[in-house]
Order: structure tokens, then C-alpha cells, then sequence
């Protein structure tokens, strides 16, 4: 099992490229297979407490999650990082608002802040700043405007919520 995780984790590592880059492509390979793996975890989850809609959303989610390896594979790393940085923005976006304010899904937008800093080097200016206003701007919008109006048509009693 983990030298299968090895191998995938390497999926896209070229000689070619500097040692930094080789790193990130390990690391964007590595936390899309966590990002998975968490998200199997709350399919899990919302199974349990029975609620299916929920559960296709995160089905979605793990096909969307894994993508980032074929395109390292395929070398595109650049665009294999950008594209895990919004996917994991708009996947806990879309989960605030769906499950609602009560879930404080929002918490996690945190890290994400964080998230192109750590996957593009610093003379990558534009990119990190473009994902870091990109998401502050969102996270604003999203506070502002959708919270307080959206209704998703997906229920979650008050125990599920504490859950």
C-alpha cells in the first residue's frame, strides 16, 4: 500500500525539473490523495446519517480531487496546482453553503489562504496573487450575500449539524 502511495505521489516528478518543483508535484500528488481520502470519509458520513444527495456531491468531489495527479502526470504541474487550489476552495465554498452556516464549514478557509503560498515560488508573484485576492474576494461574497439566503433543498436536522 505504500509503495503504490509512492508511486502515485511521484506521478509527473521529472529530472528536468528543479528539486522545488519535484517537491511540489509530490506534494500536490500527496494532498490530493488525502483530499480524497478525507472525502470518502465524509461520504461515509453523510451515509450514515442519511443524506444522499450529499453523498453523490462527495462522489463527485473524489473524481474531482484525483484529477491533479493526471495532470502532473501529463506535465502540467503548473496548472495541476492552481487547479487543487480552486478545487479545494470551491469544494468547501459550495459545502458552506449547502450545509449551511450552523456546519462552520467556513473554518476552513483558513488554510486555503494559506494554500498558494506553499505551492508556487515566490517569484511566481502573479499566480499566488491572483489565488490569494481571488480568495479573499470569494470568502467576502460568500459571507455577505449567500449565507443568509440560499436554500439547497438538502436538510440537515439540529443533531446532524452538531455532528
Amino acid at each position: 500500500m505504500v509503495s503504490f502511495f509512492n508511486r502515485l505521489s511521484n506521478l509527473g516528478v521529472d529530472n528536468r525539473y528543479s528539486t522545488l518543483t519535484n517537491k511540489r508535484i509530490i506534494l500536490c500528488n500527496r494532498l490530493s490523495i488525502v483530499c480524497a481520502a478525507l472525502t470518502v470519509f465524509f461520504m461515509g458520513f453523510y451515509y450514515s446519517i442519511n443524506q444522499p444527495k450529499m453523498v453523490v456531491i462527495e462522489i463527485i468531489s473524489v473524481v474531482l480531487y484525483l484529477l491533479p495527479i493526471g495532470f502532473n502526470y501529463f506535465k502540467k504541474d503548473v496548472l495541476a496546482r492552481v487547479y487543487f487550489n480552486l478545487l479545494i476552495f470551491f469544494h468547501i465554498a459550495f459545502l458552506s453553503v449547502v450545509i449551511g452556516k450552523g456546519s462552520n464549514m467556513y473554518e476552513f478557509f483558513i488554510p486555503t489562504i494559506m494554500a498558494p503560498f506553499i505551492f508556487f515560488e515566490f517569484s511566481q508573484k502573479k499566480i499566488i496573487a491572483f489565488l490569494s485576492l481571488f480568495n479573499i474576494v470569494f470568502v467576502s461574497l460568500l459571507f455577505a450575500n449567500i449565507f443568509s439566503r440560499f436554500d439547497s433543498g438538502i436538510l440537515f436536522t439540529t443533531t446532524q449539524l452538531a455532528v
